[in-house]
């Protein structure tokens, strides 16, 4: 059976035409993992495979958990690893090409179930030159609003060594940006957490 691609927004959209079960997940999960791939990859089109193929495999995941917040870190579990794949294979970061819902400085991408605000363009141009995992690290804790331990849930790692990655890519963050945003922008980002 050939599945319709999903859109890069996800949720309720996306969801509009698939069956069933992952018509549900694109609605649930679609555009957290498109935010998740957009702000690591800063590619559209390998983005958009790595909604896809992270929906399908869970789709296709028997042990899928039933309910939130498992549900949820396992869908992204299989997102994170999807896109650091993906990452590796193309081993460049372009320029971003993101809708302009998405790369509004403020704009939150519809359907997101976290309400997750995209930050802005310049912080999302300095993260492209983090490492893949870093860049991981700081969607899913400022962009997906994940805790620390349900980011060491996700990328299967130690809670403390997620901690401080997530710490070092933050401050990495923060030292490009000085200058160059606001500090309540900065903030926004490198929040104290």
């Amino acid at each position: 059976m050939s599945l319709p691609p999903a859109p890069m927004h996800g949720g309720r959209a996306a969801a509009e035409g698939l069956p069933g079960e992952l018509g549900a997940l694109a609605a649930a999960y679609g555009a957290e993992i498109a935010i998740l791939a957009s702000l690591v990859l800063q590619q559209r089109h390998a983005a958009e495979t790595v909604v896809d193929r992270s929906l399908v495999e869970a789709f296709r995941e028997r042990r899928l958990p039933e309910t939130d917040p498992d549900r949820r870190l396992a869908v992204l579990r299989i997102a994170v690893r999807r896109t650091l794949e993906v990452e590796r294979r193309s081993g460049a970061v372009d320029p971003l090409l993101l809708d302009p819902v998405i790369a509004d400085a403020g704009g939150t991408v519809p359907g997101s179930s976290a309400g997750g605000a995209i930050p802005p363009a310049a912080i999302v141009a300095a993260m492209a030159t983090l490492p893949a995992r870093d860049r991981a690290a700081i969607a899913l804790r400022h962009a997906l609003e994940l805790d620390p331990e349900q980011i060491a849930v996700v990328t299967r790692a130690p809670a403390a060594r997620c901690a401080a990655r997530l710490r070092d890519a933050r401050d990495r963050l923060q030292e490009m940006l000085e200058g160059s945003q606001p500090i309540g922008v900065i903030e926004e980002i490198t929040d104290g957490h």
